[in-house]
């Protein structure tokens, strides 16, 4: 017996979701019993977030392929907190005992991308809009992955420290744009806007389900806050360095992530690189960082996944700001709205699935250009 904990995955034969157990009866009681595990149910009733449910299920402890240079499915698991996978099997007793709670996050996540999904009925990116929206990328076509792998684009869709960043940032020229002088008069503004971009954050992290990339990101923008708001004068290399411990606290299984490797990378290298004496222009200044960002994960790539891309610098010269700035925030308007406007929702989220149409030919062209993505054999330790 358990909770639907997130939105489940679907096709025509099987459902794919993950269950947090509350009680679990077993022939064999000596064997720990698993809090959280990832489930298979072939031709059965839909199951929903937030629902509790009663299986019969076959369960086997955690483990993936140890072909080398493959994916480390094992490691997936562990990093989520998985401690078992099976199957739902043909019986009587499974049943849903339970309805979602109001106030789940999960339930909450799954109603929203259905709207989404409803109000873009013959969109062709309407995956690439509810993975912004709601971290849901289960709608995104395997075409449309592969063109984004080979862009180095992919990191768009995942709801991560760039996401974060940008609700954070709406968040704070919200609260500076809103909030009352005489509130301002008795807290200094910069505080009350950096407070409310904080809990911005926390309300987008919550829609994409706390997924581990932006629970990684949320405690990176609280180490930054809670620095700032303490007047500590520090470098940012400082903080970086102590965002990383206080993740490995979090979790310590982070490690197993490439995420993490990339996304402190990645945020080090921005920090050294714009500490540094640059070009005037604010032109040359974002395609230097492009340039060094791409030379800085190269290698990383190759060695995690043995591929990358080689058009990836001018593919994030021109997707990063176009979907930052014009996709991302139309989202999360549409967001903020949809409660008290769905026919205004509605309009932001077709305009945001025009911005992708608009430029995708354009990466689409961009991914099949020569030598465009590199293949290679995952190099040695030495």
């Amino acid at each position: 017996t358990g909770r639907i904990d997130d939105i489940p995955v679907s096709d025509a034969t099987v459902q794919r979701f993950i269950v947090d157990v509350d009680s679990l009866e077993s022939d064999h009681d000596a064997l720990p019993s698993p809090q959280r595990i990832k489930l298979s149910w072939y031709y059965g009733e839909p199951v929903r977030a937030g629902e509790t449910w009663r299986f019969k299920v076959r369960l086997k402890p955690p483990h993936g392929f140890m072909n080398p240079g493959g994916f480390d499915y094992e490691a997936w698991l562990m990093q989520n907190g998985i401690h078992a996978s099976g199957y739902v099997r043909k019986d009587d007793v499974n049943r849903k005992l339970a309805a979602p709670a109001l106030t789940d996050s999960a339930a909450i996540r799954q109603r929203l991308a259905e709207r989404i999904r409803g109000m873009l009925t013959d969109s062709a990116f309407t995956g690439l809009i509810t993975a912004l929206a709601v971290g849901d990328r289960s709608a995104i076509e395997p075409h449309q992955w592969q063109v984004l792998i080979k862009t180095g684009t992919n990191h768009l869709l995942a709801i991560s420290g760039l996401h974060i960043g940008l609700a954070a940032a709406f968040g704070y020229g919200l609260c500076r744009w809103l909030v009352p002088v005489r509130i301002m008069q008795r807290i200094p503004a910069q505080h009350a806007a950096m407070l409310c971009a904080l809990v911005f954050a926390l309300i987008y992290a919550m829609l994409a389900g706390f997924a581990i990339p932006t629970q990684r990101a949320l405690l990176m923008l609280t180490c930054t806050v809670g620095a700032a708001l303490l007047r500590r004068k520090s470098r940012p290399l400082d903080v970086l360095a102590f965002a990383l411990i206080v993740v490995l606290l979090w979790d310590p299984a982070s490690v197993l992530s490439a995420g993490f490797w990339f996304s402190f990378l990645a945020v080090a290298v921005i920090f050294y690189t714009l500490g540094g004496r640059m070009a005037q222009s604010r032109w040359l200044k974002w395609v230097w960082l492009q340039m060094v960002i791409t030379l800085a994960l190269f290698p990383l790539s190759l060695f995690m996944f043995q591929q990358t891309s080689l058009v990836a610098p001018l593919a994030n010269l021109l997707m990063v700001p176009y979907v930052s700035f014009l996709v991302v925030p139309l989202v999360l308007i549409g967001m903020a709205i949809l409660p008290w406007s769905s026919t205004g929702a509605g309009v932001l989220f077709s305009a945001a699935e025009s911005l992708f149409s608009f430029i995708w030919p354009l990466v689409q062209w961009l991914a099949a250009l020569p030598y465009s993505h590199w293949l290679k054999a995952q190099p040695g330790m030495g």
